[in-house]
């Protein structure tokens, strides 16, 4: 017999006292419910055991609240399978004994069982059902938590404003209690999180602990302490990032929950990756690969559906011999289809682990964080692929006082564009290590030579090329050279100072001036019967606190906005002069907004890099 917990030793010892059977049955599901999310594996123990007790005395309640609290025990530890089954068969007994309070805890599960497939219209629908059966039931802190589920599904459908307007209806409850107030609290700071508002979204995150800590909602104190570490990573105070990340670990131990565990694996492997650690952010990348595949597998999703499915035919068992026979035919075509699927599903995803593979390679060649800001001092990248893998890419190298940097963007993006820019990558590293060039024009030069010898063959055969930005910046002097193939550069003056003539003049406000400097008409061609010509280069004279902007093609041509038209580079001038007054991290979260608005619901068209350099 397993131990009694010391904790639970009082429940047991007034268990003892209660001899009529569905009585003890009724008390052992109250105690597992109320122990659902402190204790999820006491819980479900407890509600196996009154299970096996309602089946041998026929109590049909009892069973019917036993699979409740099993179902629910399932969604914690991210059982998703055996939670969809359970509370199905829950809800049916519910709705047989016309128990509102009962079928609404089960539509409240199989809500959370809808956000994880996705399917959050249908999560929509549960939380409309529960909330309504709630209100008939008069169950007020029932109403509070699905009010705080219908937020949390629009946050989901990315419909902020209704999000916040569910939850202040939550809050305007008197008797809200702890558990209901940190999830709601919890839950605003969400809506703040998916808006880039880091600092409202902390202020919420980190009121809803204690609030979590003292219902003892350990499952909810886990998911707040991975959104903390989160921010706490991007604001680099990475020993409070460890802290929570720690905390949420130990608890997702204590309770099996491995959607919780794959969570905090990642944001372990983000930090190390922040701090330059690559060899420990590997090891925790793997660990979250593994785990996720475990929580996520194709297979665990084709047994949820095919569980719906089941629970749709069981419904019709009373029709004719003619329909059953129907049912079976359906049943039939649907697990046809469900096989075909599953083996589209497999071949799609051993060559996605292959991109994602070649992702990392990818990720590795690019400037290593550490090196850029000890390179570039005061300096953003926005760097947003298209696809998993990218045809632009950045680069930086310092030598003796010189800072050599550009932006490539390469033809085509996805996969071709990767590997043309791994090449480009490394034509770039070549020409600084072996010709020790530092003038743009001259490494421009140089590469397309490079290229040119690898690519050597057929012009039918390779078409590819690329667009650059270089700049070489003498930090003892502060004289810039660029040179550019098709690619321009943006400088805006700190001061309005005047530059050379072969800066453009673009426009003025209050006081300062964004010149752009243009670049050679032609691209670095892979392989080219047309004639090339050296590249231009050019120098100008900056100042301190004068910024240099270099940029691929895909801000300025990204569609969105109300008419769906290009944002243009019209706009991208008239954006960089009117922020560059802010820190350079935040002109990059600038762009980053400026342009995830703009796109709304519009498909990324193509790989977008934009780097700005302070002087």
């Amino acid at each position: 017999m397993t131990p009694i917990p010391e904790k639970h030793k009082v429940f047991h010892e007034h268990l003892s006292t209660i001899a009529n059977k569905e009585a003890r049955i009724d008390a052992i599901n109250e105690y597992a419910w109320s122990l659902r999310y402190s204790d999820s594996k006491y819980s479900f123990t407890l509600a196996e055991e009154a299970s096996e007790l309602a089946h041998e005395v026929f109590y049909k309640k009892g069973l019917a609240e036993s699979l409740r609290t099993i179902g629910q025990c399932f969604l914690v530890i991210s059982n998703y399978t055996d939670a969809l089954k359970v509370s199905l068969e829950a809800r049916e007994i519910f709705q047989e004994l016309g128990d509102l309070k009962g079928e609404a805890d089960t539509l409240n599960t199989l809500g959370g069982i809808y956000n994880f497939l996705g399917e959050y219209e249908q999560r929509l629908q549960c939380n409309l059902q529960c909330l309504e059966l709630r209100k008939q039931a008069g169950n007020e802190g029932g109403v509070i938590g699905t009010l705080s589920n219908i937020g949390d599904t629009y946050i989901a459908l990315k419909d902020y404003d209704n999000a916040l307007n569910y939850f202040e209806q939550c809050l305007a409850f008197e008797n809200i209690n702890d558990s209901n107030k940190s999830i709601v609290t919890h839950n605003i700071g969400e809506v703040w999180f998916a808006q880039n508002d880091w600092d409202r979204a902390k202020t919420y995150f980190e009121a809803s602990i204690p609030l979590a800590r003292a219902a003892n909602y350990q499952s909810l104190e886990t998911v707040t302490s991975n959104y903390l570490a989160q921010i706490n990573t991007r604001e680099k105070n990475y020993e409070a990032a460890f802290k929570y990340l720690d905390r949420a670990l130990e608890i997702v131990k204590e309770t099996g929950d491995k959607d919780g565990m794959y969570h905090i694996y990642k944001n372990y492997a983000d930090i190390y990756e922040a701090k330059g650690e690559l060899s420990k952010a590997y090891d925790y990348y793997k660990r979250f690969h593994e785990m996720k595949e475990e929580v996520y597998n194709d297979e665990s999703r084709r047994r949820l559906k095919n569980i719906q499915f089941q629970y749709k035919v069981k419904a019709f068992q009373k029709e004719t011999e003619a329909e059953k026979k129907k049912n079976a035919q359906l049943k039939h075509a649907f697990d046809k289809i469900e096989h075909q699927k599953n083996e589209i599903a497999q071949q799609n995803r051993s060559i996605t682990d292959s991109i994602r593979y070649a992702q990392r390679i990818q990720e590795a060649i690019l400037p290593p964080e550490k090196m850029l800001h000890d390179t570039l001092k005061d300096f953003f990248i926005y760097y947003q692929p298209k696809d998993i893998v990218s045809g632009d890419f950045y680069w930086a190298v310092r030598q003796e006082n010189k800072i050599i940097f550009a932006v490539a963007d390469c033809t085509g993006h996805g996969v071709p564009g990767a590997l043309v820019s791994i090449v480009g990558n490394n034509g770039l590293n070549r020409v600084i290590n072996e010709f020790a060039e530092t003038r743009p024009a001259a490494i421009l030069n140089q590469l397309a030579g490079l290229l040119q010898h690898t690519f050597k063959g057929e012009a039918s055969e390779v078409k590819d090329g690329m667009d650059m930005a270089v700049c070489s910046l003498d930090l003892t002097t502060n004289q810039l050279e660029y040179a550019g193939a098709n690619n321009p550069i943006y400088i805006v003056a700190a001061n309005d100072t005047a530059m050379s003539p072969s800066a453009i003049f673009y426009d003025k406000e209050a006081a300062h001036s964004l010149y752009e400097i243009k670049p050679t008409k032609q691209p670095i061609d892979l392989f080219t019967n047309n004639e090339f010509k050296p590249f231009t280069n050019h120098t100008v004279q900056l100042q301190q606190g004068d910024t240099i902007y270099l940029f691929s093609d895909g801000y300025a041509d990204q569609f969105g906005g109300p008419r769906g038209k290009k944002f243009k580079y019209k706009a991208l001038k008239e954006m960089l002069l009117k922020n560059h007054n802010h820190p350079m991290n935040k002109q990059g979260e600038l762009l980053e907004q400026t342009l995830e608005a703009w796109k709304g619901e519009f498909e990324q068209v193509d790989d977008i890099c934009v780097m700005g350099v302070k002087v």
